[in-house]
């Protein structure tokens, strides 16, 4: 009664905040249990049909995805930083079935868990530099989408911008640009319809393992509200403020490498792909010029 009257003491927005947050913080501590619906909205002191409804205003996403996206990530830090198999990393972080591990795995991060850890097991070999050089598109055409991306006092490193068709980024991107600092992002050649815009923000000499993870990463844009694009023009303002990362915010599932990457051109994420794949070396970077 008592952790209900701490929650709900103060106006309605904070109160769901604090239940959302609550819960998030349980789904930490208990990645590894069967948590449903109803546990979490226990938790919370809320109907599962309402705390459905309130975590997905709240984080722009259901409380179950969001869950699974956590189990992913803890997936992603032990397959970085263990040699434990993958097989057991799958039912230590919550799931059940190897394969459905590794659907959802390659769904999410861009690579299968082998290939993950054998990028992981470069030491940043494979990373493409924060220090790149900006890379947006040269010229304005039809379809095309600018906006400016603000960030904290003293930031340098390198901005990532892209348009993803979920609200929980995976797979590539509809288009995207890297910046050097703030400034203007120019996004080509986007098509109508809805998307959600994430900017990732990497300080200079960010490590090799923290860029792999997503570990620290400023970020803006909303999971809650997608961008609109009608008539090649955005419904509303794309102006972003770069943040430090909240609790209620999914965590970065998606290789952030790749996604510099492809940043710098089609072929040059995938024969990035290609070599993490089938060369656990770094020499193909340098024949094909992708360093």
């Amino acid at each position: 009664m008592n952790e209900a009257m701490e929650i709900f003491g103060g106006d309605r927005e904070s109160s769901h905040r604090k239940a959302v947050e609550r819960v998030i913080l349980s789904m930490h501590d208990c990645l590894g249990e069967d948590l449903s619906l109803e546990d979490m909205s226990r938790q919370a002191f809320i109907s599962p049909f309402h705390f459905n409804r309130i975590f997905r205003r709240v984080v722009g996403i259901p409380p179950i995805h969001f869950l699974s996206a956590l189990r992913i990530q803890a997936a992603k830090r032990m397959l970085a930083a263990t040699e434990e198999r993958i097989i057991d990393i799958c039912f230590e972080v919550g799931f059940t079935s190897p394969g459905t591990f590794s659907r959802r795995f390659k769904e999410l991060v861009g690579l299968c868990p082998l290939q993950f850890r054998r990028l992981a097991g470069l030491n940043g070999e494979a990373m493409p530099p924060t220090a790149l050089p900006a890379v947006s598109p040269r010229g304005r055409s039809e379809g095309d989408l600018l906006g400016e991306i603000d960030a904290p006092p003293g930031f340098s490193g390198v901005i990532f911008a892209g348009l993803f068709q979920t609200a929980l980024p995976h797979s590539r991107p509809a288009s995207c640009c890297v910046l050097r600092g703030a400034g203007t992002f120019h996004l080509k050649e986007v098509p109508d319809g809805k998307y959600y815009l994430l900017a990732l923000g990497f300080p200079d000499n960010v490590p090799p393992r923290q860029l792999l993870l997503g570990d620290g990463a400023l970020r803006a844009g909303s999971t809650r509200q997608p961008i609109l694009i009608r008539e090649s023009r955005p419904v509303g303002d794309l102006h972003l403020s770069l943040r430090a990362s909240e609790i209620t915010d999914p965590p970065i599932l998606i290789t952030v490498p790749w996604l510099l990457f492809c940043a710098m051109g089609e072929m040059s994420a995938w024969l990035w792909v290609f070599a993490v794949v089938n060369f656990p070396c770094l020499s193909i970077f340098i024949e094909f010029g992708v360093a």
